[in-house]
């Protein structure tokens, strides 16, 4: 029997990852396979150069400094950006000095990213609050302006899996267990191995949407000034209400966006923990970064049709 505890962070976490409905089925790490040319080897060393994400591709690192969170044992790698309380003249689409619009703000995100490259990471982590039950998954995508060209990194619980996609070709790389599967197909609108957008926000639109961020202050990294909106469990709405669908309550939230002038969220952390009625408590938290501007995708060496 699978402990409830853990049943309940699984949920939480499969929840939240993705994105509950806000995005479409192809946001999350692809289920099927291009059902084309498969070679298969073992190898039982990994690829560095194709494995990992490209450094080069990180998101810039903050000057971020722990803060005082709802839970700071559980939620003690998570480094919250310390900010000035001044705000700029003009805010971000959908944001006032009392409050966000979550909708205004959510279109203004997607439309800022249509027409440009971008990189972008999102990490979840989850844990219950004995720590004996833990899951965590990643996406790491690199994206070109025109969308002809990409790279995708899914870590999850099971293999590691990663896409590369040209402008009428899609390779898929999946890791398991020491085997090492190359399967390449014709790139078409509908195959699960797409993804609608590449923008893989649906963390950031629940929280957007259910807990009501307000503007505290800014921080200006590399010449801009990034609005920096925040929530807690007060501010708690929708799906984290009373009246939500998580198998438990909300004891603990924070949340943190910073917003460009245009409106792109360029960061968001959260923290979430929801507790049963039965006292059992999991902990999770979020990671979405995105970097815009002129982005180049290379060809991984494993991407051929042998």
């Amino acid at each position: 029997m699978v402990p409830r505890s853990f049943a309940a962070l699984a949920v939480a976490a499969m929840l939240l990852l993705a994105g509950c409905g806000a995005l479409s089925s192809s946001q999350e790490a692809p289920t099927e396979q291009p059902p084309v040319t498969e070679s298969v080897t073992e190898s039982t060393v990994t690829e560095a150069a194709s494995a990992a994400p490209d450094s080069a591709a990180s998101t810039a690192e903050t000057t971020a400094s722990p803060t005082e969170t709802p839970d700071p044992d559980a939620a003690a790698d998570v480094e919250w950006v310390e900010w000035n309380a001044s705000l700029p003249a003009a805010l971000p689409p959908g944001v006032n000095e009392s409050g966000v619009d979550a909708d205004t703000l959510l279109a203004a995100h997607g439309e800022s990213l249509a027409d440009t490259g971008f990189v972008v990471t999102r990490n979840t982590t989850g844990q219950s609050a004995d720590a004996a039950q833990s899951t965590s998954g990643s996406v790491h995508a690199r994206v070109t302006a025109n969308r002809s060209e990409a790279l995708l990194r899914y870590v999850t619980g099971g293999p590691d899996r990663q896409v590369y996609l040209t402008d009428d070709r899609l390779f898929v790389r999946t890791v398991r267990d020491g085997e090492t599967r190359v399967r390449s197909g014709e790139r078409t609108p509908n195959a699960s191995s797409v993804p609608d957008d590449f923008r893989f926000d649906g963390d950031v639109a629940t929280f957007v949407e259910n807990a009501a961020h307000e503007p505290v202050g800014s921080v200006v990294r590399d010449g801009r000034t990034l609005v920096v909106l925040e929530a807690d469990a007060e501010d708690a709405r929708g799906l984290f209400g009373p009246e939500g669908e998580l198998d438990g309550d909300v004891t603990a939230l924070r949340s943190q966006v910073l917003v460009a002038p245009n409106g792109t969220v360029v960061e968001h952390r959260a923290l979430l923990t929801v507790t049963e009625a039965g006292g059992d408590a999991t902990t999770t938290t979020y990671r979405y970064a995105v970097e815009t501007g002129t982005v180049t995708v290379e060809r991984p060496a494993w991407a051929t049709e042998e």
